[in-house]
């Protein structure tokens, strides 16, 4: 997936549900960490990826309101982007 990974909210659909959206060269797989501003891991998920365009969900319903860092991790690199949960 690109490094340039993008997020958003479906609010129809869940303020609890993240959608992040890229571009993979080769077929591959990733991780995906969730942490707290404390640094602890709060949540994990692995996932395979195609080659072209690729959609990921990070359902969020069970982490309290807050600010949260979320790791990418793919073979060619990582990415991280930063998310409030309200």
């Amino acid at each position: 997936m690109n490094k340039k990974a993008k997020g958003s909210r479906n609010e129809r659909r869940s303020r609890d549900l993240l959608k992040a959206q890229g571009f993979e060269v080769l077929k591959a797989g990733g991780s995906l960490g969730v942490f707290d501003l404390m640094g602890r891991q709060v949540q994990a998920e692995t996932f395979g990826t195609i080659q072209g365009e690729n959609r990921l969900e990070c359902d969020m319903t069970g982490l309290p309101a807050g600010t949260y860092l979320l790791r990418l991790s793919f073979p060619e690199g990582q990415a991280a982007l930063k998310v409030m949960k309200r």
